[in-house]
């Protein structure tokens, strides 16, 4: 049974029972109390608001301009495509961080020895 014939089910089998409901409230039988006549309204409200609440998501379900299989289909997509760009950035940044390490370590090591070179070179000038 697919979410739509579900969603009217329930709603074909809430309405039966408030009609009920409410005829037996009608009936020529002995007054209720006060007590079971509250909680009857209140036990209304609730229904008839969960009523609006599955009408709602009925006309969602059966709306022709929205195809909720194909709108899950395609952001599965998309989301599966940003997952692997994700994945390469984080590569990418890996790759980039080791690469800015190495620079700096090999301009350590080069600024030692040229350092030196540097000092020789000035003293020759003067």
């Amino acid at each position: 049974m697919g979410w739509v014939s579900y969603l009217e089910d329930k709603l074909d089998r809430l309405n039966s029972d408030l009609d009920s409901i409410r005829r037996a409230r009608k009936s020529e039988s002995p007054k209720s109390t006060l007590d079971s006549e509250q909680h009857l309204k209140a036990l209304v409200r609730v229904c008839e608001k969960f009523m609006a609440d599955i009408r709602k998501h009925l006309d969602l379900a059966t709306d022709p301009d929205v195809d909720v299989a194909d709108e899950v289909l395609t952001l599965r997509k998309e989301n599966a495509a940003l997952q692997m760009k994700v994945g390469i950035l984080a590569d990418t940044e890996t790759k980039l961080a080791e690469s800015v390490a190495r620079c700096k370590q090999l301009r350590k090591d080069f600024d030692g020895p040229m350092a030196g070179l540097q000092r020789i070179i000035l003293s020759w000038k003067n």
